[in-house]
């Protein structure tokens, strides 16, 4: 894909989850990730079942170039196949979710996200299998606990 093709399926994943300023998406309603609704699964179905396949497949590994971007390729990742299946593909691709979102944090993307979507990669790096492998808060940080 080329960079215009990766902006707009950028911009059509974040509009379509996170909404727009004068709309909310599903994704800011957390429980639909647990029951989610009928029409959302077949919306992300129709718009994006292609998306997902290319994106587990390693083929839109340059959306990770930006925080959008990041965090567009992490929905694809882990929450749409959280919402659509019910079987092992709902997790298949949480490992690839989590690099792209510790990618992205230690980059300082999330810093530049609205909380919603730094929620997403803070979500994708909880679910990790190997935590050791995770970044560690800084000192800083780590007093405050």
């Amino acid at each position: 894909m080329n960079v215009r093709t990766l902006a707009h399926v950028t911009d059509a994943i974040n509009r379509f989850w996170y909404g727009t300023a004068d709309e909310e998406g599903p994704g800011m309603d957390r429980g639909v990730l647990y029951v989610p609704d009928h029409e959302v699964r077949q919306a992300i179905r129709a718009r994006f079942s292609r998306v997902i396949s290319a994106a587990a497949a390693g083929q839109l590994c340059m959306m990770a170039e930006s925080p959008e971007g990041a965090v567009a390729l992490v929905t694809v990742l882990r929450v749409f196949p959280r919402v659509i299946y019910r079987d092992g593909r709902a997790r298949a691709n949480d490992d690839q979710a989590a690099r792209v979102a510790m990618s992205a944090v230690e980059r300082g993307f999330d810093l530049k996200l609205p909380l919603v979507m730094r929620t997403a990669l803070f979500d994708a790096l909880g679910a990790h299998e190997d935590r050791e492998a995770l970044p560690q808060p800084d000192a800083e940080l780590s007093m405050l606990e």
